[in-house]
């Protein structure tokens, strides 16, 4: 066999098994990223609403509050 030949084929297997690397962390990253996105937005609770006051202060609160939580309320 011709030495060109051969180097040039180990270069091929060189560079599919870079590339082979490459797309298999862009997988990991994909599925570590998806995992962050749902342990974020469906596991960790926090009660949105924490207030101790009741009755009138409660209400001033809610008033004088986030617009949106406002609205929620009344």
């Amino acid at each position: 066999m011709d030495i060109d030949y051969e180097e040039e084929i180990e270069e091929q297997f060189v560079e599919q098994a870079i590339r082979d690397e490459i797309e298999f962390n862009d997988v990991v990253l994909t599925v570590a990223r998806a995992t962050i996105y749902h342990h974020n937005n469906f596991l960790i609770k926090e009660p949105c609403r924490k207030s101790p006051r009741t009755g009138w202060m409660f209400i001033i609160e809610i008033l004088n509050g986030n617009d949106r939580r406002c609205q929620e309320h009344f």
